[in-house]
């Protein structure tokens, strides 16, 4: 069990990884749209919540998924048989789910403010 949680930590920080790299295009993105298309000023204040919520969302999904990777080890405790193959499909499959809800909502984010960025004529 204890290479299936360190397994499974190295798949939660690669999701951690594609997480901040979404988030950075965003922010990239959403940046040049509201100082140069929106003519909005630059607010440190954003930035900082932005970085809050980011670093927020990692320690949040992580926990959660170290907690998916710990129930089946507290299920077979409990009595409850498993498989090893179950116990990794339910976890690995939990992880995905976990991040690809914030994932996917910072890339269709990113993918909107491009196409903005990209029909502006500024």
């Amino acid at each position: 069990m204890l290479t299936l949680i360190i397994n499974n930590l190295e798949i939660v920080g690669l999701a951690i990884a594609l997480l901040v790299i979404v988030w950075l295009s965003n922010l990239v993105l959403s940046v040049f749209k509201n100082t140069k298309i929106l003519l909005q000023k630059f607010e440190i204040a954003r930035l900082k919540t932005g970085i809050i919520k980011l670093l927020s969302l990692i320690l949040g999904t992580a926990l959660l998924s170290i907690t998916i990777t710990c129930f089946p080890i507290f299920m077979q405790y409990a009595g409850i048989p498993l498989s090893e193959e179950l116990v990794q499909i339910f976890t690995i499959g939990s992880i995905i789910l976990i991040f690809s809800t914030s994932i996917i909502k910072y890339t269709k984010e990113a993918l909107e403010t491009l196409a903005t960025i990209l029909n502006s004529n500024k």
